[in-house]
C-alpha cells in the first residue's frame, strides 16, 4: 500500500506495525459484514414478499400481487371466502352411501388429506373382514393447503376451518342418516371434531348434534397446549417465526426432487411410497403448505390456552354433561410431544368419571404404547388403531335412533 512507503517498512517500527493491524482489522470488518449481507439476502426477500411484493424466490411458484405469502393483504384487509374442504372418498362395495355406515376422518396439521387416506382404507376394511360391515370412508382436507395448486389468499384461522370442516360434516351425516357417522379426529382435528359437536349441541338439536354422529374418536388429540410446546408456540407468533418458515419453504421446493424424497423418509420417517409421493406432491411442490401450518398453528396456540373456555378439554367437559353426546374413544400414546402422557391421564380421568348417574353412555381410552404421533403414516400402527376403532365400534353397538326405537 502507498502509505507503507512513507514510513521505513520496519516490522519493529511502531507505526508500521499499528498500521498493518488496522488494515487486518478493515478487511476482516469488511468480510464479516459481507458474510451478514450475503445470510440476510434470502430474509429479505421474505421480508418484502410481507409486504405484498410477491417476488419470486428460488423460482418457487409466488401469489397474485394483491396477497402475500403469509395471508397479510396490502389495504383493505378483506378476506375473501374460504374454499371448500376437499374429500377424498372410498365407497363401499356394490352398497350406496346412504345404506351404510359413514367414516368420516379429520386430519390434523398439516390437514392434507392424502397422509390420512391407507388410515381411512383401514377402518373402513377391517369393519368389513372382522364385521361384515359395509362403509363409506371419507378424509376431510383443509382449505389452508390446496393440494394442486397455490394458495390464494390468507391463513384461515383453525377456528376458520373447524367451520368449515364442522359444514362438510353435516353434508356427509345427512348422506349416511340411516346408519350415521362416525367421526375420527387426529391431533388439531379431534379438537376440529369437539367444537363442530358443541356448536350444533348449542343449537338445540337432538342426538350426535342431531346430524347423525353415532360416535367420536379422539386420536392422539392436540387438545390443549403446555410447556413442552411453549417455546414452540413463542416461534409459531412471532414475525421472525413466519419469516423462517417462508425461507424454509421455498428452499425445500428448490431442492431436487431425489433430495426431497431423501428427506421425506430420512428425516420426514415415511415409509409408503405412497406417502412419499404425497409429501413431493405438496411440500416439494408449493411453498403454502410449510406457510400455512406455522401460520394456524399460531391461531392454534391462542385457542388452547390452558384454563381457558376454548380449548379442547373445556369443550370436552361441557359435552361430557350432555345427554346427547355420542360414545368415545380416546387414543394416547405414551411418548408424544403434542398429546403428552399427562394429558392422557387427565383424559381417563374425565372419561372414567362418568356421565352420571341419569346416562347409560360409556367411554373408552385406550393406551398405545410407543407410537408415534402420526401413527396414520407408518403401515402397522395405521392398522392397529384401525383395530381399536373398529372394536370401540362394536362395544358401544352404534344404533341411530330410529333402530333403537324399533
Amino acid at each position: 500500500p502507498f502509505w507503507l512507503k512513507l514510513e521505513p517498512f520496519d516490522p519493529m517500527y511502531p507505526r508500521t506495525r499499528c498500521k498493518l493491524r488496522r488494515s487486518v482489522q478493515a478487511f476482516w470488518t469488511l468480510g464479516i459484514l459481507a458474510r451478514v449481507g450475503v445470510a440476510l439476502v434470502p430474509f429479505a426477500f421474505v421480508l418484502l414478499d410481507l409486504g405484498g411484493a410477491s417476488l419470486r424466490f428460488f423460482n418457487a411458484p409466488v401469489l397474485p400481487p394483491a396477497f402475500s405469502v403469509y395471508g397479510f393483504r396490502r389495504g383493505e384487509a378483506i378476506k375473501p371466502p374460504l374454499a371448500e374442504p376437499a374429500i377424498l372418498e372410498f365407497p363401499a362395495d356394490g352398497r350406496t352411501a346412504e345404506d351404510v355406515l359413514g367414516v368420516v376422518v379429520v386430519p390434523g396439521n398439516p390437514g392434507i388429506p392424502q397422509f390420512y387416506s391407507k388410515f381411512a382404507q383401514d377402518i373402513r376394511e377391517e369393519l368389513l373382514a372382522t364385521r361384515g360391515v359395509q362403509s363409506h370412508a371419507y378424509v376431510l382436507g383443509y382449505p389452508n393447503f390446496p393440494t394442486g395448486a397455490p394458495r390464494v389468499g390468507p391463513v384461515a384461522r383453525i377456528d376458520e376451518e373447524a367451520a368449515r370442516l364442522g359444514a362438510a360434516v353435516e353434508r356427509l351425516a345427512a348422506r349416511h342418516g340411516k346408519e350415521g357417522l362416525v367421526l375420527v379426529g387426529q391431533s388439531i382435528g379431534a379438537w376440529c371434531v369437539l367444537r363442530h359437536i358443541r356448536e350444533v349441541l348449542r343449537g338445540g338439536s337432538d342426538n350426535a348434534g342431531g346430524k347423525g354422529i353415532v360416535a367420536v374418536v379422539l386420536a392422539t388429540p392436540f387438545l390443549e397446549y403446555d410447556e413442552g410446546q411453549a417455546m414452540l408456540g413463542r416461534l409459531c407468533c412471532s414475525w421472525w417465526g413466519h419469516s423462517l418458515a417462508g425461507l424454509v419453504a421455498n428452499f425445500l421446493v428448490a431442492l431436487p426432487r431425489f433430495v426431497q424424497a431423501f428427506c421425506a423418509v430420512d428425516y420426514g420417517g415415511i415409509v409408503r411410497e405412497e406417502d412419499v409421493e404425497a409429501v413431493l406432491q405438496t411440500f416439494g411442490r408449493f411453498p403454502h403448505h410449510l406457510e400455512s401450518m406455522v401460520a394456524m398453528a399460531k391461531s392454534e396456540f391462542e385457542l388452547l390456552v390452558p384454563n381457558s373456555s376454548t380449548n379442547g378439554f373445556a369443550v370436552l367437559q361441557e359435552l361430557l354433561q350432555d345427554s346427547r353426546f355420542p360414545p368415545v374413544l380416546a387414543l394416547y400414546a405414551r411418548v408424544d410431544m403434542w398429546a403428552p402422557w399427562k394429558h392422557a391421564e387427565r383424559m381417563r380421568g374425565m372419561l372414567s368419571r362418568g356421565r352420571g348417574a341419569r346416562s347409560s353412555v360409556k367411554d373408552y381410552f385406550v393406551d398405545l404404547g410407543d407410537m408415534k404421533h402420526s401413527f396414520c403414516l407408518v403401515p402397522d400402527q395405521s392398522r392397529q388403531v384401525a383395530k381399536h376403532v373398529v372394536t370401540f365400534w362394536d362395544c358401544v353397538q352404534i344404533r341411530t335412533p330410529e333402530a333403537a326405537a324399533a
